[in-house]
């Protein structure tokens, strides 16, 4: 399938005894924002440190331009006085990150071609397991350095499953996924766009699908099987939405996400100079300001 750059394109796939269908349908960039009703969701962020400083930022834009009704913000970090401080004044509930798993971050040892990268597969974990945070079988969850330029639909609800596309297709994602769960990614595009709504049970029915097949615990599965001769050869958000994809019957629905990453730095400039970001608004959905280290 090829994707559009056309942001008044998205793509409908119907799921009928394992066939995918794709059909690109035209259909306004705002499409649906006049309905009268979205689903209520949870929204989850997870920081590191290097990354609070983005959260006030990320969470007015996600309070101002969510077409879904957010419950409850939850921020997954480690509970710092800095991280204490943001959040009560944001009025976000913390979330001790060491909570979340039956493990710990200092449980883990991630090597890969030589780096430390437990801290990497450590945030997706934790994204995958943020169904315990949120309170709601709908949630989101969108990168703490991930700023909305524009009204945003995160979740369906049960009407349809909806994922943002990147033009990225990472062949060893696709392998980590097969090694996982034993079967083929269903997707020939990437999902890969800085967040993601999750369905509680299908997220739980991913978490199942992989111990299954291997016979170890989800977690301890993502840890052992991922190739560690590659420095990113897995993602959650990559492997919930094959999954749910090939396993829920029901209506999914592909926008590309349309997002500009730039470095920290690029950001903070833009942020300055008057009427840029609205300005960058018309062309993207979202801006994401990366932090090397």
């Amino acid at each position: 399938m090829r994707i559009l750059k056309d942001a008044g394109y998205r793509y409908h796939v119907n799921i009928f005894g394992g066939i995918i269908q794709y059909s690109g349908v035209c259909t306004p960039r705002n499409a649906g924002s006049n309905l009268i009703h979205w689903p209520e969701i949870d929204l989850v962020i997870l920081s590191s440190p290097k990354d609070l400083e983005m959260l006030p930022d990320v969470i007015e834009a996600c309070r101002m331009y969510s077409l879904n009704p957010i419950r409850e913000i939850f921020v997954i970090a480690t509970p710092s006085l800095l991280a204490q401080t943001i959040c009560r004044k944001l009025n976000v509930l913390l979330v001790d990150e060491d909570s979340v798993l039956p493990i710990q971050k200092r449980d883990i040892s991630f090597i890969s071609c030589g780096v430390d990268r437990s801290g990497w597969i450590w945030q997706q974990l934790l994204k995958l397991q943020a169904s315990s945070v949120a309170s709601l079988r709908d949630y989101a969850v969108i990168d703490a350095d991930t700023i909305l330029l524009q009204k945003h639909v995160f979740s369906l609800g049960r009407t349809a499953a909806l994922f943002y596309l990147s033009d990225e297709l990472h062949a060893p994602y696709r392998q980590t996924y097969l090694n996982l769960t034993g079967t083929q990614c269903s997707l020939p595009v990437s999902c890969v766009s800085h967040g993601m709504a999750f369905d509680r049970d299908m997220a739980m029915s991913l978490k199942k699908a992989i111990e299954a097949h291997t016979g170890l615990r989800w977690y301890e599965a993502i840890i052992n099987l991922t190739d560690k001769t590659n420095p990113s050869a897995f993602s959650e958000y990559e492997s919930y939405a094959n999954y749910v994809s090939s396993a829920c019957h029901q209506e999914v629905i592909f926008t590309h996400s349309h997002n500009l990453s730039i470095s920290r730095s690029a950001y903070a400039f833009a942020k300055q100079v008057p009427g840029l970001l609205k300005l960058l608004s018309v062309y993207f959905r979202s801006i994401s300001g990366h932090e090397k280290g």
